[in-house]
């Protein structure tokens, strides 16, 4: 009688995990289109997985998994946050972002050693983690903290460089965002931005576990493809 009840307790769970939604948050600075496309391939591939997508910045997204309110995100690295387990998917190397009459928007490839007199416009650290590595690299190549004008998202980053005549720098992934009256170049010392997979590690649940399994084989398919 033991052994029969709790076999209808684990059922009844079962059935409870299966009911509730997956709710996945993917951050606004990734590769948005790519990133939506994988989870709904995840989606078909998973039996009865109801999912739930919002989109948020890095902080956010880590403030709602440590609350229980996400399951799953799509987070831009570096973070130091306990209790969080993380899976890199993707890589993303840095860009300029040029006014279209800049001296500088008839080059192929921008090399950082330009940039030392130019004003640089980059996303603030609570918004992009991995500002700090940006700042770190910019320091190696000589640029001064003097130089760098944070941006408060991507649209004030894209504003800047035009109006201002700065150079803006951010993820390739952003360059979706389309605009006249700028010009994007790759950097020919850029850096490589990491974006990862992140869940709370005492979260053991199958769904959970076994969707977070399927977004990382499709993304590695998608990625040789």
């Amino acid at each position: 009688l033991e052994h029969s009840q709790r076999a209808v307790s684990l059922v009844r769970s079962l059935k409870r995990e299966k009911d509730q939604k997956l709710r996945i948050g993917l951050s606004t600075l990734c590769d948005l289109p790519r990133l939506r496309a994988l989870v709904e391939t995840a989606r078909k591939s998973a039996e009865q997985v109801a999912v739930d997508c919002t989109t948020a910045y890095t902080s956010e997204l880590l403030l709602a998994l440590h609350r229980g309110r996400l399951d799953l995100a799509v987070v831009d690295l570096p973070i130091g946050s306990r209790g969080i387990a993380l899976f890199s998917i993707q890589s993303d190397p840095l860009i300029a972002v040029l006014p279209q009459n800049h001296p500088l928007a008839q080059r192929p490839m921008i090399r950082l050693f330009e940039l030392k007199k130019e004003q640089l416009t980059i996303l603030s650290r609570q918004i992009d983690p991995a500002s700090v590595n940006v700042e770190t690299m910019l320091l190696k190549a000589d640029i001064g903290a003097s130089s760098i004008v944070p941006a408060a998202n991507l649209i004030e980053l894209l504003d800047h460089v035009p109006v201002h005549r700065s150079i803006g720098l951010m993820r390739s992934s952003a360059g979706r965002l389309r605009r006249d009256d700028v010009l994007y170049k790759p950097l020919a010392d850029s850096v490589q931005l990491e974006t990862a997979l992140a869940w709370r590690a005492e979260n053991r649940s199958s769904q959970l576990l076994s969707f977070r399994d399927l977004l990382i084989a499709f993304g590695e398919r998608s990625s040789k493809a």
